[in-house]
């Protein structure tokens, strides 16, 4: 029924978007940058939270002048122990240059998932080990984005790079990520790498990121490709979103399918609403940001 209820609600269709010459948030915020073209959020993003932002690519922070966001996030469920779960994350755009701090976020619905890469691998053992010990390091990661020269290039068409760093799992080990971002007008291609150690016993692996988004009317059409590897295994998910954006709401929907440790087809899916009170706050309801998890978001613009 959820899903039924969710393929109508993203066909809805609004006659609102933000005026090409401002600089300002989207409810869904998104940004609309000074040039008149779309700066956007996270490329690919199933749902519109400022942590997507830095967590799929770290050169998908905005490079034009923004308010201050702030979010947090907290979700009744989360992995690896499907304890309850409080996330944090702040992104601040300036002229070429933006930079975003976020919360460690594995096995997220915009995440691959550790459990299909180590479950049939022969580190099972010390994966299980991990899920019921999990480390207590408050992981976070700092990353910037750098927006190139036009150059030659054509008004419509930019290039950003960014980086980041994040407090691994494992302690003493840190996680490196980079990424490259090309937006044509509307259209934005990214992509990013990563590399993330869970426990010391387990392998380091490495997390390689294809995203594309695609603004249409009152809709955004996301899509991410994400293949994980080690030395003991690989897997790939394929998530794909879309988002209606209103005035004053904005729902959202996703579907992520992957290769279970059985090697057979898993997916689940997401979906959500925000409300923007105001032009500074804006909150929210999401199920599926963890695997059958329900979520509460507060987001204020400073």
């Amino acid at each position: 029924m959820l899903k039924y209820l969710l393929l109508v609600m993203v066909f809805v269709f609004s006659s609102n978007t933000a005026s090409a010459d401002e600089c300002g948030w989207n409810s869904d915020h998104t940004y609309y940058g000074c040039d008149g073209f779309y700066s956007g959020a996270a490329v690919g993003g199933s749902a519109p939270l400022l942590g997507d932002s830095l967590e799929s690519n770290p050169a998908a922070l905005p490079t034009d002048p923004t308010p201050l966001g702030l979010e947090g996030i907290y979700t009744n469920r989360a992995s690896p122990s499907n304890s309850p779960k409080f996330s944090v994350s702040t992104i601040k755009g300036f002229d070429g240059i933006g930079f975003g701090i976020g919360s460690w976020t594995e096995n997220t619905f915009g995440a691959p998932d550790f459990d299909t890469h180590f479950l049939a691998s022969p580190f099972f053992t010390e994966y299980k080990n991990y899920q019921t010990n999990p480390a207590s390091v408050l992981g976070l990661r700092l990353g910037t984005t750098i927006l190139l020269p036009k150059g030659p290039l054509p008004r419509g068409i930019r290039i950003s790079v960014g980086g980041s760093g994040g407090i691994s799992r494992a302690k003493g080990d840190w996680s490196p990520q980079t990424g490259i971002l090309l937006r044509i007008y509307g259209l934005g291609l990214g992509y990013s790498q990563s590399f993330e150690r869970l426990s010391v016993i387990l392998p380091r692996v490495k997390i390689a990121s294809f995203s594309a988004g695609l603004p249409v009317g009152p809709l955004y059409l996301g899509y991410s490709h994400i293949v994980m590897s080690s030395s003991v295994n690989k897997n790939n998910t394929n998530i794909y979103g879309i988002r209606w954006i209103g005035d004053r709401f904005t729902l959202h929907a996703g579907v992520k399918v992957q290769k279970d440790h059985r090697n057979a087809t898993d997916s689940w899916i997401r979906g959500g609403i925000q409300r923007k009170l105001g032009s500074r706050i804006g909150v929210g309801y999401d199920f599926g940001q963890y695997r059958q998890s329900h979520s509460a978001s507060l987001q204020i613009y400073l």
